[in-house]
């Protein structure tokens, strides 16, 4: 999927998209899903995932806290 011709969209590009779109609720939806990312290494423990792919979530959340 690509927003704004592009296929790594940064939160300007986002903004763009819900503005041409009418989403009003753009920041709640990122703190929805960033919020959800962060959980991702709790529930692939409770899943019983091997531990690397729990360790890759993790370094992909750490990753994420950048946006």
């Amino acid at each position: 999927m690509s927003v704004n011709i592009t296929r790594q969209p940064q939160q300007k590009n986002l903004k763009i998209f819900a503005e041409n779109f009418g989403i009003t609720s753009l920041d709640k939806i990122l703190e929805d899903v960033i919020a959800s990312i962060e959980r991702w290494p709790e529930w692939a423990e409770q899943a019983d995932c091997r531990v690397a792919i729990v360790k890759l979530l993790r370094n992909y959340r750490e990753e994420r806290r950048n946006f």
